[in-house]
This record gives structure tokens, sequence and C-alpha cells, in this order.
């Protein structure tokens, strides 16, 4: 019951952006990636709190961050690219030789902005700490609500006609078999539990949700 309630705002959010959507102009939409990095800065943040906090001993909680977010990522890339390659394929843009290697670069691209917004609110957190400030948690939450709405809107927006396509929809359904497959390994790796590998390794992209929920559900 707990997750549901802590789920309604995030729905209330993200249908206001469906229905208010009518009404507000589509160039909204390109928010959508800044809103995704500062998250990503403010996710950085927090984690600073743990990795420099001298008192934790974290060095078990980063080999399994590690462990599950590099095996994740790697399968989930492997996946992307094959869906890329026969994407391109299939439209007979792909070539040979520097193009495979541009689309290989493209593909690597947005991960390695991700990890360095990341890194960098690691040492926004370092300063902030040497300057005794501290940033409140609601501007993060702001921050989530925001981007949702905007993805309502985006949804309004969306001609389903052609998003949906079959090639299309078979990218979630890679990116959904690489997760529960990396899930699975992680489990074996390092003697886990199947259901909880599975549930942290199946965020989907959704960092801002999965790891709340899972949270909620495994701490003691």
């Amino acid at each position: 019951m707990s997750i549901l309630l802590s789920l309604l705002p995030i729905l209330l959010a993200l249908i206001s952006g469906i229905v208010l959507g009518k009404f507000l102009p589509k160039s909204i939409i390109r928010l959508i990636n800044p809103l995704v990095w500062l998250l990503l800065l403010f996710i950085g943040y927090q984690f600073g709190e743990v990795f420099l906090d001298e008192k934790n001993a974290i060095s078990q909680t980063l080999y399994y961050a590690l462990i599950f977010s590099g095996i994740n990522s790697l399968l989930c890339f492997i996946a992307v690219y094959i869906w890329r390659w026969q994407h391109h394929k299939s439209q007979r843009q792909l070539a040979k030789g520097s193009h495979s290697f541009s689309l290989l670069l493209s593909s690597l691209k947005e991960p390695v902005i991700a990890l360095g917004i990341v890194a960098l609110g690691i040492v926004v957190f370092a300063l902030t700490k040497q300057l005794n400030w501290s940033i409140d948690g609601l501007i993060i939450d702001s921050l989530l609500y925001t981007l949702i709405f905007v993805v309502g809107v985006d949804v309004r927006h969306l001609d389903f006609r052609i998003s949906l396509s079959g090639k299309t929809l078979l990218l979630p359904l890679f990116v959904v078999i690489a997760s529960l497959l990396a899930g699975l390994i992680c489990s074996l790796i390092l003697n886990e539990n199947l259901p909880l590998s599975l549930a942290i390794s199946s965020g989907f992209g959704w960092f801002t949700l999965s790891g709340v929920l899972v949270a909620s559900e495994v701490s003691p």
C-alpha cells in the first residue's frame, strides 16, 4: 500500500502532463534531457553522501553496485547496438568500416555523458560539504515530478501509429531481455537471491523510480 501511495504523485504528474499537453507547445518536450541531467547530478550528489562518508563501510556496496551496473549496462548496450545495427541494415544505411565505428560511438555517447554527470554530482557534494552547504531533497522531488509531467506532455504529442511500429517495439523487448539476463548473471556471480537480483536489474532506465521501490521492499 505504501508503494502505491508513493506512486500516486508520479501518476498524477503524468496524467496532468497528458491532459494539459493539449494546451502546451510541443517545444516543452526539449526540457526532458536537461531535467534528466539535473536528476543525474543530484543522484551523484546523494551517492557522494555515502561514497565520501568515512563512517560507512561501503566496499561491499560499491562492489555490488559495480557488478549490477556494469553487467546490466554492458548487456543493454549490446542489445541496443544489435537493434540499431539491424535497424540501419534493414534501411540499407549501414556501411562497412567507419560508419560501423561511428554507430558504436553514437551508442556510447549518452551513457558516457550520464556517468560524467553523476561523477560531477559527487564533486558537487564534496564542494558543498567543505562549505557546510546542503541541498534540500525537495528539489530532487520537484525535478522528478516536473520530468514526469513533461513526459506526459510528450506522450500527448506522440503519434502512436508511427511510434509503435514493429521494429520500434523490438528495442524495449531487447532491453527487457538484456536486463533480466543481467539479473540472472549477477545472481550467479554474487550468490544473491534471484528475484531480488531481477528486481534490481530490471529498472529499465527508470533510475528515479525502481531504486526507491526496491529499497522500500527489501530494506530492514
